[in-house]
């Protein structure tokens, strides 16, 4: 008989299924991880990181996203205590923790002694959602960038973080940020 171990472990592609039911409870508060996972099929190599699930009961009840940012899942108060062990046993990757206040602010309460003072901390920062059709026609000039915007496109991804964040970090230095929403 097969027996899946309560706690942490690392998901991967088996673990897809479960990983989308989860997201799916909060779709739209979910909505980054469920695309990353959607998009690298839960594999670190694309990933760029990975991805913790928490299992209670044999079922994955929590998830959190770890790379360049640090995204907890629906979860709970156990699984932010094994996610935020998970991230102090590694070096340090992530520049932000993104996600609802509760779980971002539990976390950060136990990262923060030995990573330090956050860049910036930022409560209640809005995370807004249509409920409708749009008020607005579509602009037919908005189009997917290609190769051939780079140069225009670069300079303005960097001044929309600079302005976003308040820094101009391009290399990875510095404390990190806490953003809950």
């Amino acid at each position: 008989m097969l027996r899946t171990l309560d706690g942490l472990r690392l998901l991967g592609a088996s673990d897809l299924p479960a990983m989308l039911e989860l997201t799916a409870r909060n779709p739209v508060v979910n909505v980054f991880v469920e695309y990353r996972s959607r998009l690298t099929r839960l594999d670190p190599r694309w990933l760029g990181g990975e991805m913790w699930g928490y299992y209670a009961d044999g079922n994955l009840v929590s998830a959190c996203h770890s790379a360049a940012n640090l995204v907890p899942v629906e979860a709970t108060g156990e699984a932010l205590q094994a996610f935020s062990a998970r991230t102090l046993s590694q070096p340090r990757r992530c520049a932000t923790i993104v996600g609802p206040s509760t779980a971002v602010e539990q976390m950060w309460r136990a990262i923060e002694p030995r990573w330090g003072a956050a860049r910036d901390y930022r409560p209640g920062q809005l995370h807004m959602e249509i409920s409708g059709p749009p008020a607005v026609a579509s602009d037919t000039a908005v189009r997917r960038s290609t190769s051939s915007d780079l140069d225009a496109l670069y300079p303005a991804c960097v001044a929309m973080y600079a302005e976003e964040v308040a820094s101009h970090r391009r290399s990875g230095e510095g404390p990190t940020s806490t953003v809950p929403g």
